[in-house]
Parts: structure tokens; C-alpha cells; sequence
């Protein structure tokens, strides 16, 4: 029996001798394989963090070849079916690669891409710095193994673009220089009504404190070691897909806001402090939670040495460490919150 089925001017295919054909502009591309995911009923809630078919294989043992299938259980024409059903949502997805394997994504959209598919070329380079930006191990590896990163140019490597997006970063940073040249240089008897003094907030109420501090800093060393992580972490979470302004700034301020509540908690009564470290402590670890989620090990290794750096700095004399311990679990629950607890389920592609 002879089927055929258009997925769009581009892409078709064809059951030839039993076998899923896949044809590309009228030539023939490549023979489909079948792919089961025999996902266990009770460890459905287990896939809830899975983003890609790739990680999905991974994940689960019994994935089968075609031929080690029985075909009076599964008839070549249910299995064609099931090839055009999954490449039309391919297709209707914009050739999203995380939907089919990407050992089949990227050279069939790279062959739609050189027949002038306009989708196609306009996503092509998308998705290889989609996928290489997911850290997924297995992915990158394949993506540099077989050249696809040598598509992009250099800016599309270091992502440059990306920085354009930080806009609410770059927003935060002027406001806590402009904040320091204003109460050091031009105001700075009226200093020390911003400050956070515990015996003030305590006796006197003056609740405002505990968050006008987030963006006063004791000196220059102080303000720029300060908004150097702040641009690290912070494009870290900004130019994280599908992130929200609400997001970022709801972990920025929640976080110096729980960092700034141990000053009154663990702190002596006549104690005072500056600065926005329980901000940025709280981006940080939110970006430690991002770097876990998206499986970059070597980028988690430079975090996990930084984080401990920044912590056993954080015990000198003359630098308070709860506010940055206190600010640090607060971005790793927001960012787990935000970024981990979710549904992103793939449960059963193939192509």
C-alpha cells in the first residue's frame, strides 16, 4: 500500500515497502525509526521538570528500534500515522527542535533550510543557540560533534545579543549609582535616614528602612563589587527565556527584603548596615537554580566555587554574613518556585 501525506510545500512523506519515508522538497530525505516511551504510570509526576524528546529519552530505559518491534502489533500504517501526526506539530510549532529528536530536528530543518523553506531559515540558527543556551549535555555535544555551532558567527556564540535584554539590570544598576552620587556627594548629612539601624525600626518604626538600605552602600568598593554581580547574575536571569520582569524583580527585592529582616532578627539592637548584598545574593542563587535546571556542569562548578568565595569573604570583620546567607536561600526558593516547579511535560514523540 502506497501512502503519502503533506505536512506542508515542503515536507512530505510516503510509506514505501512498509517503511516511513521522509521526502523534502520532492527528494528523499531519510527512512523514520520509531521511538516508544514506555513511561510507567506511577512515574508520570517524575517528568514534570523533562523540556525535550532528548531528555526524555535519556530518562527512560525502554526505547526500541523499528526492527525490534513485533509488526502485528504495531502495523506499518499506524506507525506512518504516527510519523505525520509528530512532524505536523513539528511543523505547526515553527520546527520547534525540542519536539523530535535532535538527531533528526536539526539535519531535516538544515535540508529544509537549503531548499528555502522560510520557516526554516529563519528559525535555523534560533534553535542551535536554543538548544546549546539549554546546556543540555547530550544536545551541545551534538551540535558541536556534527558543526552546527559552526553555522553561527561569532556575536550568535557569546550570545551578545542577549545583553540587550537586561534591561532591568542595567535600570537597577543606574538607580543604585545615582542613589550613591546623590546621598555621597550632594546629600550626605541626609545619609543616615536611609540606612538600616535596627534600634530605629525597632523604637521608632522606621519601617522604611529595611528597604531604602537595598540601594545605599557604605564606599565605592562597596557599590561596584556590588552591581559586578549584579549584571552577572542578573543577565543570568533576565535573559532567561520565558522569564517575566515580575519575576526578577519580585526575587530582587523579596530577597534583600528576607536579607535585611535577619539584621533585626539576629542582629544587636545598635547595629547598622548598607547595601543591596541580600538583592544580589538572591539573584544568585536563583541563577545557581537555573544553571542546576538546565544541566550546565561546567558553568555549575564556576557558580559553586563563586558561591563559596562570596560566602567565606562574607565572614570578614567588617562585612555582615546573615543578610547574604539569608538573601542566597531566599533566591534558591524563588527560583525553584519559579524556574523548577512547573509542568513541561514530552511524553511520547517520535520521527
Amino acid at each position: 500500500m502506497l501512502l503519502e501525506f503533506e505536512v506542508n510545500e515542503y515536507l512530505t512523506l510516503k510509506l514505501e515497502e512498509d517503511k516511513t519515508v521522509i521526502y523534502v522538497n520532492g527528494e528523499r530525505f531519510q527512512q523514520c525509526k520509531i521511538l516508544i516511551l514506555d513511561i510507567p504510570i506511577e512515574e508520570i509526576t517524575s517528568f514534570d521538570r523533562i523540556s525535550s524528546i532528548d531528555e526524555a529519552v535519556e530518562r527512560i530505559d525502554s526505547s526500541l528500534e523499528y526492527k525490534k518491534i513485533n509488526r502485528k502489533e504495531l502495523p506499518p500504517e499506524i506507525v506512518f500515522w504516527g510519523h505525520c501526526s509528530n512532524l505536523q506539530v513539528w511543523a505547526e510549532h515553527l520546527y520547534d527542535t525540542r519536539l523530535i529528536p535532535s538527531s533528526l530536528a536539526f539535519p531535516l530543518l538544515k535540508k529544509l533550510t537549503d531548499f528555502g523553506d522560510p520557516i526554516a531559515t529563519r528559525v535555523f540558527k534560533k534553535e542551535i543557540e536554543k538548544r546549546l543556551e539549554s546546556g543540555f549535555s547530550n544536545v551541545v555535544n551534538y551540535l558541536i560533534k556534527e558543526k552546527y555551532v559552526d553555522y553561527l558567527d561569532r556575536e550568535e556564540i557569546l550570545n551578545i545579543e542577549s545583553l540587550k535584554k537586561v534591561n532591568i539590570t542595567l535600570i537597577l544598576i543606574f538607580i543604585n549609582i545615582f542613589i550613591y552620587i546623590l546621598l555621597n556627594l550632594s546629600l550626605p548629612k541626609d545619609y543616615i535616614y536611609f540606612v538600616l539601624i535596627n534600634q530605629n525600626i525597632i523604637d521608632k518604626l522606621e519601617i522604611w528602612r529595611i528597604f531604602s538600605s537595598m540601594v545605599i552602600h557604605a564606599n565605592l568598593m562597596h557599590l561596584f563589587i556590588n552591581m559586578i554581580f549584579l549584571i552577572l547574575f542578573g543577565a543570568i536571569i533576565e535573559t532567561k527565556k520565558n522569564t517575566s520582569k515580575y519575576q526578577y524583580l519580585f526575587i530582587y527585592f523579596l530577597s534583600g527584603f528576607i536579607g535585611n529582616l535577619s539584621y533585626l532578627t539576629l542582629l544587636p539592637a545598635n547595629i547598622y548596615g548598607t547595601g543591596s548584598s541580600g538583592s544580589i545574593f538572591g539573584l544568585f542563587g536563583a541563577s545557581f537554580i537555573i544553571v542546576i535546571s538546565k544541566k550546565r556542569y561546567y558553568s555549575l562548578f564556576l557558580l559553586s566555587l563563586l558561591l563559596f568565595t562570596s560566602l567565606y569573604l562574607s565572614l570578614a570583620p567588617t562585612i555582615v554574613f546573615w543578610p547574604h546567607l539569608f538573601g542566597l536561600f531566599g533566591g534558591f526558593l524563588l527560583g525553584y518556585l519559579f524556574f523548577i516547579y512547573k509542568n513541561n511535560n514530552l511524553l511520547y514523540l517520535s520521527g
